[in-house]
């Protein structure tokens, strides 16, 4: 993310916050959508390996769609791009790897 000549630093730091917010909401919110749609009970969110790599896989559909943006948005555009994609993305993997 440092290619850009005029926003390298930026781009850095806009990618670690961007990343860490999403991969904490992908875990929380595939956790609620599996327990919504898959098992219809609910509990806590356990955290383990599982549920890290699945909050690894959010956060890489949102770093793929801000290497797109990066340069065009400010921070607070990227925070409600990041939480929608998440939110739906979380959704899609509880259809289809819980009820698929």
């Amino acid at each position: 993310m440092v290619f850009l000549k005029k926003h390298c630093w930026t781009s850095v730091g806009f990618n670690f916050v961007i990343a860490a917010w999403s991969m904490q909401l992908a875990i929380l919110l595939t956790g609620f959508w599996h327990m919504a749609l898959v098992e219809e009970e609910f509990h806590k969110i356990v955290l383990d390996i599982p549920s890290l790599i699945v909050g690894d896989f959010g956060a890489a559909t949102v770093l793929i769609t801000f290497g797109a943006l990066l340069g065009k948005c400010d921070l607070p555009q990227l925070f409600v791009l990041a939480t929608l994609e998440v939110i739906f993305y979380a959704m899609n993997e509880g259809i289809c790897s819980g009820l698929l």
